[in-house]
């Protein structure tokens, strides 16, 4: 039979059992809830510039200053293929919705596609007269849109491997292209009038979204394709109604150039940025997770279709891997 001594011993000692026990379990929470990084990739002699993930996030792609398209395997870090074939810089990824076809650009001022599953170039589109720093292909994989230095936006026939739409009205380069989810509409953004640029593809016509006070660098819609996102050189996010055509919210985001700009199937946000974090928004623009990615900054980002698995790459040469909470 315990004394009254052992039996308070006893106690104490299940009660620091009990809170170590709940202390594990609260820092997993946070682990979990935070976003964890899952793989990490020297991918590239210098920084990586772009990134591209599968829809599944089996797959993942990164371009570099060094001039070549990498494909990788995203569980395993193996690599699958190396492109090659730009001369200079690849700036610029885009894989269609089907993962079958991809879509690199850069300083050669050529788009260049390729077979995903043979790693064999397919075309080489001319036309614009600078560098290229965006890539989107239409949902349904018709369609490719190029932005450029040359302040031009550029709509590819992928079919016919033809130019489709050329459009002009930025005062400066091009930093960013998205369609929307019916494919109908085009969005652009860039240096100069700090303004984000609708392109009413099949209608005609055009619209005008300003609020910003420095060059928007990155836009990506909402999946109901009603809600866009842009951000700007300063670290603002903006979100815009687009059946009002006025802006619905601003975000601080970073304290630096936001590099990379997503909208999560939950109707929340992922931004990443030249100080080196990438950062997790829900939809009612609450902070939910802070990654510390990269050293000298985060360059590329990208996300699965599922909103869950994200890719970064960086100024340090590496790509990452990270699953969301």
């Amino acid at each position: 039979m315990m004394c009254r001594g052992q039996r308070r011993g006893w106690v104490k000692s299940a009660l620091a059992a009990l809170l170590v026990a709940l202390l594990a379990l609260a820092g997993l929470w946070w682990w979990l809830c935070a976003g964890q990084e899952r793989l990490s990739i020297t991918a590239h002699d210098g920084p990586v510039r772009a990134t591209a993930l599968s829809r599944d996030g089996s797959l993942l792609v990164t371009a570099g200053r060094d001039g070549t398209v990498r494909l990788w395997d995203a569980r395993t870090g193996e690599e699958r293929a190396t492109l090659v074939g730009h001369k200079g810089a690849v700036r610029a990824l885009a894989l269609a919705a089907n993962d079958t076809l991809l879509a690199s650009a850069g300083e050669d001022r050529l788009v260049r596609l390729w077979n995903v599953a043979t790693a064999q170039e397919l075309a080489a589109l001319k036309g614009h007269k600078g560098a290229i720093t965006s890539l989107c292909f239409a949902p349904d994989g018709s369609m490719l849109a190029s932005g450029s230095e040359d302040k031009s936006v550029k709509v590819w026939n992928v079919p016919e491997r033809a130019p489709r739409e050329h459009f002009d009205g930025h005062t400066g380069r091009v930093w960013s292209v998205a369609f929307a989810a019916d494919g109908k509409t085009l969005a652009s953004a860039g240096s100069g009038n700090n303004a984000v640029r609708l392109w009413h593809i099949e209608a005609g016509g055009r619209n005008l979204l300003t609020g910003h006070a420095r060059r928007v660098c990155c836009i990506a819609f909402a999946t109901d394709g009603k809600t866009l996102a842009s951000a700007d050189k300063d670290g603002t996010v903006k979100l815009w109604d687009l059946e009002a055509g006025k802006e619905r919210a601003t975000l601080k985001a970073h304290s630096a150039w936001i590099s990379a700009l997503a909208c999560t199937p939950a109707g929340g946000l992922v931004t990443a940025a030249e100080d080196g974090l990438v950062k997790v928004w829900d939809a009612s623009l609450a902070l939910t997770a802070t990654l510390t990615a990269h050293e000298g900054g985060v360059l590329a980002a990208a996300l699965a279709a599922d909103g869950k698995t994200l890719a970064s790459g960086g100024a340090d040469g590496t790509a990452k891997i990270w699953s969301l909470p």
